[in-house]
């Protein structure tokens, strides 16, 4: 997890930014990492699997959530394509038909087992959420710039992905939407399904 977390933030700098515009309501906590993967992904024996799971149709895919409160990042949420065909991508024009077709996809393919994002705990969502647009920091706005749960105790905004430059089968080098940051206000334990869908979509191109 330790060379995960180092490989992330030297290709997501943001999060650093981020951290510094929230200071105030951030809590100093990572609330959960987020992976994504195309096949059963082994999990420290630490972290124990939660009951709920979540079905996103949209992307063909599901997700657990495990926990582990003595560790640094105590959830970890675990997404799952579930289509029997992986297609191979070779070149940016492989990635960017099956971008079309499923974002979410074209992600995992690329980047399978990467943490997809950190998730910070603040105080005060609204709050620190508007510094970071102040700050111009480009944030998602699928279906809303807040993601609230149905029960309201559990709110949620998330950054764009960050451009990373990635070598494709061809040798050929091109940007593409990576890793980003999420905030999180939480009364409650879990996630939310919906909230979850539309987060997903920060790694759209």
């Amino acid at each position: 997890m330790n060379n995960l977390v180092k490989n992330y933030l030297l290709a997501t700098p943001s999060i650093f930014k981020v951290k510094n515009v929230i200071h105030s309501n951030y809590k100093g906590k990572i609330d959960h990492a987020a992976f994504r993967f195309l096949k059963n992904s082994n999990i420290s024996s630490s972290y124990t699997l939660q009951p709920e799971i979540y079905i996103f149709e949209k992307y063909n895919a599901q997700a657990r959530w495990y926990k582990d409160e003595n560790q640094i990042i105590p959830r970890l949420f675990i997404s799952r394509y579930m289509g029997k065909d992986v297609p191979l991508i070779n070149n940016y024009s492989d990635y960017e038909r099956i971008n079309n077709i499923n974002q979410y996809l074209a992600w995992t393919i690329l980047f399978e087992g990467h943490i997809n994002h950190l998730a910070l705990e603040v105080d005060d969502i609204e709050q620190a959420t508007e510094k970071c647009i102040k700050a111009g920091i480009k944030m998602n706005y699928e279906g809303g710039l807040y993601k609230v749960s149905g029960d309201k105790l559990l709110m949620q905004t998330a950054t764009m992905a960050e451009p990373l430059k990635y070598t494709f089968r061809d040798g050929k080098t091109h940007y593409v939407p990576y890793a980003f940051v999420e905030l999180v206000e939480r009364k409650r334990e879990g996630f939310e399904q919906d909230n979850a869908q539309r987060i997903f979509s920060s790694t759209s191109k």
